[in-house]
């Protein structure tokens, strides 16, 4: 206070508090309250005897400012300067009840004595930040409502001149706010318009907004319908410009343009359809009906005016009264119904509807009415065809089918009963799924071949999987047109039996082809090794039989011939143990067995053949056994194998002729040597004989005794020789027999 009084004097500083509602607060180089005025004490709560002698970030600084504060007062204290020194600037204070508000600072200095001091002068500035803030939000709600409202917001000066044009002119004119303030309004008019507007701001009143609708030029030179709504403005009683805002109606107004083209259309269309469009009042009373009417035979004015339901069928007008109040309930569907003609005949029709709302609450119906009465008819046609088809196709031996898009869209009860699949399965698996992989490529290309329109055969045959095997069918289709697309019609009928019997036919044939074979071998007589050999092959090129097996029977059993490519000598102990072919040969007659059946531990039929059914058969001639012949195959026709046992008794009979040959040849060797023994013997009796006879003739000349002596010699010799002959005698006599057998 001292160095103040030095410094302003004692009457300038007595006054300074008396004039100025400002807080002013002088502080040392060390932050310390100096002086400390009336308007400090009023502002701050804190008296001049509580601030004196304080540092000042202690009584007055929020928290969060003191160190930055204390910071300043250092280099403040070196050089008295500081960034604040000489500015004003705005921050908060706080009082001495702690609240907080905001305050306008301005600071100076001067240096006194080696010391330098700052002169604070402080405002309360709580009402001016608070309508600071109020201008502030009114600035950014106008701003807002200016920048968003959808038309463009003008003030135009009593000059014409645009003093002001919101930014959104961008959007609905193209131009930028800048360049249509400070231009006459009538720039941007169209030339043809522009009367409107001179008319309508000379002739304006004092108080009423005015409208104007007239044509505005964009930017890019394109022509918008507008809509004005202006409002003088006054200051001090005079006119000083025009406010108001523009409204784009270009879209509105083509939108109108095309609704009144629209509407022009529908009236033709209305005009000119068949169908009769008509309007009912809340009492069913046709107030509207369109020139369709005529197809009826009525003209309009026959049917304004009237009753709805005075030209419908008695039968149906209680449905249709029902009906018609259900419009008015908000209700609406298709019905049905007849109209009386005026000729009196009866026409099928069928409407639509909908209520007509005014002010929430319905009152009319309009509708449309359709002669359906030809399309009954071929309804009415359609269903009889339809009902032909089910009755020729549900009964059908045949299956039938219709595929569309790669799905079945109908099956018949034959088609279920011939896959054994039920029409629901049918109409959701894959078509081709049920034809056999053998066949589905061939079945599959000509059905999307057919499907194309190309030329493929309407009839074959092919083999389908169903549900309780493989069968053979017999496929007619051919493509025909439904609703406007293109299907594929077929049926076919169960051929199974008839391929089986085509198949065993084909069997039978190759097997009595090979049999006329075999019995022309037998015939040429070969060999019984060959002979066998030949037939095994033969039975085997069949394609009837997997395996052919034939042994012969000489004391023990021997294989002499098979199909595969076994060794024999590889099979020998399991023939001979094959309880099939033990019990044909014991028997003598033929076995017929399932080897799957049999638990034998080796097993003669080749793995890659696999066990199946045996046919064992004896080969022999009565009672004589000479082999046996074995076969295997799947199954056994019973004339199959009744064939077989021919073959196998022609065999025996053939191996029977071949040993009789070989008897009659070591017969007839026999025979021969005999012969030569008789020549033998006749030769040797020759001897005995002369010397007999030249003993008679010499009887003469020598000694009786020792003639007669040598007579009994050569009689001796002859009884020998004649024993000789009875023997083969008895020998030929054993042949002549065996010869008389056969």
């Amino acid at each position: 206070m001292q160095i103040l009084k030095l410094v302003l004097g004692d009457k300038i500083l007595s006054l300074l508090p008396e004039y100025t509602k400002d807080a002013v607060v002088v502080v040392n180089s060390d932050g310390r309250i100096v002086y400390w005025n009336k308007s400090a004490e009023e502002m701050f709560g804190f008296s001049k005897s509580e601030a004196l002698g304080r540092k000042i970030w202690e009584l007055i600084v929020p928290k969060e400012f003191i160190e930055p504060k204390v910071k300043g007062f250092r280099k403040f204290k070196e050089t008295g300067e500081g960034p604040l020194i000489g500015k004003t600037i705005e921050l908060e204070a706080i009082r001495k009840n702690g609240e907080r508000f905001p305050i306008e600072l301005s600071l100076s200095a001067f240096y006194y004595r080696g010391e330098y001091y700052a002169v604070a002068t402080i405002r309360d500035i709580t009402e001016k930040v608070k309508l600071r803030e109020e201008l502030k939000s009114a600035k950014d709600m106008y701003e807002f409502i200016v920048g968003n409202i959808l038309d463009p917001i003008f003030v135009v000066g009593v000059d014409g001149k645009v003093k002001f044009i919101s930014p959104n002119v961008k959007i609905s004119f193209g131009y930028e706010p800048n360049e249509v303030v400070g231009r006459h309004i009538l720039d941007f008019v169209h030339p043809d318009d522009k009367h409107l507007i001179l008319e309508k701001f000379t002739k304006f009143s004092e108080t009423q907004p005015f409208f104007l609708e007239c044509r505005f030029l964009a930017k890019d030179g394109s022509i918008r319908y507008c809509q004005t709504t202006s409002r003088p403005v006054y200051e001090d009683g005079k006119l000083i410009a025009f406010a108001g805002t523009i409204r784009d109606l270009t879209e509105r107004k083509l939108i109108e343009k095309k609704l009144r083209e629209v509407e022009k259309i529908h009236r033709l269309v209305l005009e000119n359809i068949l169908d009769a469009v008509f309007m009912l009042d809340e009492k069913g009373i046709i107030r509207y009906i369109s020139p369709g009417v005529k197809n009826f035979g009525y003209e309009v004015e026959d049917v304004l005016g009237k009753r709805l339901l005075d030209f419908i069928h008695p039968e149906d007008r209680k449905t249709l009264e029902e009906v018609f109040w259900k419009r008015f309930e908000g209700f609406g569907e298709i019905f049905e119904y007849r109209i009386v003609a005026k000729d009196g005949s009866v026409r099928y029709c069928q409407s639509v509807s909908s209520p007509i709302y005014k002010n929430k609450k319905v009152f009319g119906v309009v509708g449309v009415i359709r002669d359906i009465t030809d399309r009954k008819r071929i309804e009415n046609e359609l269903r009889e065809r339809e009902e032909l088809f089910r009755t020729l196709t549900e009964g059908s031996p045949t299956g039938v089918y219709l595929i569309k898009k790669g799905k079945f869209i109908y099956v018949n009860p034959t088609m279920e009963r011939i896959t054994g699949c039920s029409r629901k399965e049918l109409l959701q698996v894959d078509p081709f799924e049920l034809i056999h992989p053998d066949y589905r490529d061939m079945v599959e290309e000509r059905h999307f071949r057919r499907e194309a329109g190309e030329e493929v055969p309407e009839r074959y045959e092919f083999k389908i999987i169903t549900k309780n095997g493989e069968r053979w069918v017999d496929l007619t289709a051919k493509r025909v047109k439904i609703g406007g697309e293109y299907a594929i019609l077929g049926n076919f009928f169960d051929v199974t039996s008839k391929k089986e019997a085509e198949e065993k036919l084909k069997k039978f044939n190759r097997l009595l082809v090979a049999i006329g074979e075999i019995n022309q071998l037998i015939v040429r007589g070969i060999s019984t090794r060959r002979l066998l050999s030949r037939t095994c092959k033969i039975l085997s090129d069949t394609g009837n039989f997997p395996t052919v097996l034939i042994c012969t029977l000489d004391r023990t059993l021997q294989p002499v011939a098979m199909s595969t490519r076994v060794k024999l000598y590889q099979v020998r102990e399991k023939v001979r143990n094959c309880e099939v072919i033990k019990l044909a040969l014991d028997s003598r007659k033929h076995v017929l067995n399932d080897c799957k059946r049999m638990e034998c531990e080796e097993c003669w039929i080749p793995e890659d053949v696999g066990r199946k059914v045996v046919l064992a058969a004896p080969l022999c001639y009565k009672r004589r056994v000479y082999g046996a012949i074995a076969l295997v195959a799947d199954t056994f026709e019973e004339e199959e194998v009744q064939y077989i046992l021919d073959v196998a008794r022609n065999l025996g009979l053939a191996l029977r002729h071949l040993e009789v040959t070989r008897e009659k040849e070591r017969a007839f060797e026999q025979i021969k040597k005999n012969l030569e023994q008789f020549e033998m013997l006749a030769d040797k009796l020759r001897n005995p004989l002369a010397i007999m006879k030249g003993f008679i003739e010499l009887k003469s000349q020598l000694d009786h005794g020792k003639i007669f002596s040598e007579l009994e010699n050569q009689i001796s010799r002859i009884e020998e020789y004649l024993d000789q002959l009875s023997t083969e005698e008895l020998r030929t006599i054993e042949l002549e027999k065996l010869f008389k057998r056969f």
